[in-house]
């Protein structure tokens, strides 16, 4: 009996320790980050009478300074009707985060698309980054 009670504690202070999510280390470039949103491998498709658009979201920090962004903002059907959620991601400084399978869904066949991010970098500086979109059908344009 002694041991399985030996197994149960080491169990729980393995699933313990893994639970406590170290934050990251803060890195600081020389200045502060330099974040862009790019958009990658887009493609059209109407699903559900929406018109719908596929994905790949990059983040790139170009100066060694890491960022974690705090809140999103995606705005369709030329800004009247927005989405907005607290999100929580880390691009490391000099490095890059990609998000594959996103995309953005709306009624209107010709439509402007925004997509924003905000958040800070580890100087304690704010940092957004957004892209929009004018689309019409399979006619994408990113700026």
């Amino acid at each position: 009996m002694g041991h399985t009670k030996l197994f149960i504690a080491i169990g729980l202070s393995i699933v313990l320790a893994s639970c406590n999510e170290e934050e990251p280390a803060k890195q600081i470039g020389s200045g502060p980050a330099q974040l862009v949103l790019a958009l990658a491998e887009l493609r059209y498709e109407v699903v559900d009478g929406r018109h719908t658009y596929f994905h790949k979201r990059k983040y790139t920090e170009s100066i060694g300074t890491g960022v974690t962004l705090q809140a999103g903002k995606v705005c369709v059907e030329n800004g009247k009707a927005c989405l907005s959620a607290r999100v929580n991601y880390r691009i490391d400084g000099g490095k890059d985060l990609v998000q594959p399978n996103h995309h953005v869904a709306t009624r209107l066949a010709q439509d402007t698309i925004t997509i924003k991010y905000w958040g800070k970098d580890d100087a304690g500086n704010d940092v957004r980054v957004d892209k929009t979109l004018t689309v019409e059908g399979e006619k994408i344009e990113v700026r």
